[in-house]
């Protein structure tokens, strides 16, 4: 006997290590250009601190972030060029184009992602993938972050779509349990053949 086919009408995919790489070094290395502090440290104090948890949460905005690491680094650059250094991080996944293209053929797609004002700007102006999506559910726009319940949650009344009914692809298995706690379809991403194998035992057809 044929087994029946999972009703899902949303598939949600995250944005960092899943649509798109990125390396906050980036930053750190552009920002040490202009400051006294060497990479490391700055990548601690950005990176490991509640100051990054804080701006992808919205609870301060983007000249607040601007302000304080440039009083921390002592930066004497524009908050176009601090802009720069901080959103030039992103390239696209190899391969995640076309999946997410198969995706909206079988089910409405979605972002949710934990990110900022400043990145997010910049990856939607430069990359056209983004405009595919039916529905962006962003953490500093919503003032939670992954694994609080209540960015699931707030995804799910947004929709209208039953939890049981969506799959969420996340790099970050924490992410992915919380998920499941909401009681969404959760999957692991590793990379794309291994997705496309989740994602077909999911659906119960093959992806492309």
């Amino acid at each position: 006997m044929t087994e029946k086919k999972k009703e899902i009408e949303l598939i949600m995919f995250d944005l960092g290590n899943v649509i798109f790489n990125f390396d906050h070094m980036i930053t750190c290395n552009k920002l040490s250009e202009y400051s006294k502090k060497d990479s490391a440290y700055i990548y601690n104090f950005i990176f490991k601190s509640s100051l990054i948890k804080s701006y992808d949460r919205g609870k301060i905005s983007s000249s607040e972030l601007f302000s304080t690491i440039s009083d921390e680094l002592d930066l004497h650059i524009s908050f176009k060029e601090f802009n720069l250094a901080w959103s030039e991080i992103f390239w696209l996944n190899n391969g995640i184009d076309l999946l997410i293209s198969w995706a909206k053929t079988q089910a409405k797609i979605a972002i949710l992602s934990n990110t900022d004002e400043m990145h997010f700007n910049y990856i939607r102006d430069k990359f056209e993938i983004i405009s595919e999506f039916d529905f962006i559910f962003l953490s500093y726009e919503i003032g939670y972050s992954k694994p609080e319940s209540e960015i699931f949650e707030y995804a799910i009344n947004k929709t209208g779509i039953s939890a049981d009914k969506i799959i969420f692809i996340d790099d970050i298995q924490e992410f992915v349990d919380a998920a499941n706690k909401s009681g969404i379809n959760g999957i692991w991403y590793k990379n794309i053949s291994t997705l496309k194998k989740d994602l077909e035992a999911y659906l119960k057809t093959n992806v492309i």
